[in-house]
């Protein structure tokens, strides 16, 4: 497939990516100039109604519940979550997987298995309207990862990422090798990727320093607002297109 995803890139006026890691990665990897590529942050959706759902939902009742979403693909890194869900499993920590189809649900279950993990639940599917309105705010602790450390891994912020943070949830992400501004213990919890007892780390100073979290998600926020969000992305998507516009000639 090199040689299509050559062409079509190379015949776009304009290339979009999500990190200036994949940007450099397309170069490289395709060929393209520099000024053919714009890396903007993925975005999220944006609500005000976090502190609405919040008065109606409550605190959990019992313990500290730990959110993972996504497809579980290999950056996700699944296997180091598990593992480290073991390492904290003399903690009260309940972990809540949604997403994954059929053999991935399985995976989980036989790696929960394997590692004698058993406080998980798991759904393969919530809208994304419920998980903003209410697992997400509910959550104790949001995992944005990624934690897989594939190559793919350390190129991305995932969505995950940028929605927790959106909504001023305490989230733990995994490094890039790209100035984020991501701050451990600050505006986030920071880890290194595909390091099992590092997330195991984080998990407990967590639970035990739970009055802090809800600090560290909002300065996370205050983050958001300032690199990942929709204005963000018009203020350097816009020009961008004008220039375009003005290149092509284009009419209004």
């Amino acid at each position: 497939m090199h040689c299509l995803e050559r062409s079509i890139l190379h015949h776009a006026d304009l290339v979009l990516t999500d990190t200036a890691q994949h940007a450099a990665f397309y170069e490289t990897q395709f060929g393209l100039p520099k000024k053919a590529i714009l890396a903007l942050p993925v975005g999220a959706v944006e609500t005000s109604a976090l502190s609405k759902v919040i008065k109606e939902i409550g605190a959990p009742e019992t313990g500290f519940s730990v959110l993972f979403y996504g497809s579980m693909l290999p950056l996700h890194g699944i296997d180091t979550i598990v593992s480290a869900a073991a390492q904290v499993s003399d903690l009260p920590i309940r972990f809540d997987f949604v997403g994954g189809n059929a053999h991935q649900a399985q995976r989980l279950q036989n790696l929960c298995s394997t590692y004698g993990v058993t406080r998980y639940t798991h759904r393969a599917w919530v809208p994304l309207s419920e998980l903003i309105a209410i697992d997400i705010p509910r959550a104790d602790l949001c995992l944005g990862g990624p934690f897989g450390g594939t190559p793919q891994a350390r190129r991305v912020i995932t969505g995950k990422t940028s929605q927790c943070l959106a909504l001023g949830k305490a989230t733990i992400i995994g490094t890039i090798d790209e100035a984020t501004g991501f701050l451990d213990r600050d505006n986030c919890l920071l880890v290194p990727q595909g390091d099992a007892a590092a997330l195991a780390t984080a998990l407990r100073w967590s639970f035990n320093h739970r009055d802090m979290l809800l600090d560290i998600g909002h300065r996370g926020q205050a983050l958001y607002n300032e690199r990942l969000s929709v204005h963000r992305i018009a203020q350097q998507l816009v020009p961008a297109l004008l220039k375009l516009r003005e290149a092509h000639d284009w009419k209004p």
